[in-house]
């Protein structure tokens, strides 16, 4: 289990769960990037382009202590080892649309945007990748720009 893969596995986790539901409705030909959102980074329409804008580490859990973790070998022997304690991240995907009209983009826009909402946790079920520790669950939420900032969103832009 590599902690440090847990941007990775996210990214492609969320690319597979958006892959599958534009596949499930009826898209079998969408592409799904995750490269900074401009016309020569799209190289094939419909997509939707799910770009990690930013990453911010968590300020209230960022002073936390070395943890000690008490667990029961196979043996029945207790085995006891310290742990640094998990590194709460909060990643803030930008989420486009690029079609050949703008309905189309809407429209992809929408039912991605459904996809999200409607998985509020991406657990081991649908996880790609080994960075989750057994039983652990990812919160997954939408936001919009006032949480996000509007100085953030026009500096990309």
């Amino acid at each position: 289990m590599a902690q440090f893969e847990i941007i990775k596995d996210v990214s492609v986790t969320l690319t597979k769960l958006l892959t599958d539901a534009f596949k499930d409705a009826g898209y079998k030909d969408i592409e799904i990037y995750n490269s900074l959102p401009t016309e020569e980074n799209i190289k094939k329409m419909p997509a939707i382009c799910l770009f990690l804008s930013s990453v911010s580490i968590d300020r209230l859990h960022r002073e936390r202590d070395v943890v000690l973790v008490s667990e029961t070998a196979e043996d029945g022997s207790i085995v006891e080892y310290e742990r640094r304690p998990n590194m709460v991240t909060w990643l803030y995907y930008l989420l486009s649309a690029w079609g050949k009209t703008p309905q189309e983009e809407h429209v992809l826009l929408g039912l991605a945007m459904r996809v999200l909402h409607d998985t509020p946790l991406l657990t081991e079920a649908i996880f790609h990748g080994d960075s989750l520790t057994p039983g652990e669950e990812l919160p997954l939420r939408v936001i919009d720009e006032s949480e996000f900032g509007y100085d953030e969103t026009m500096a990309f832009w």
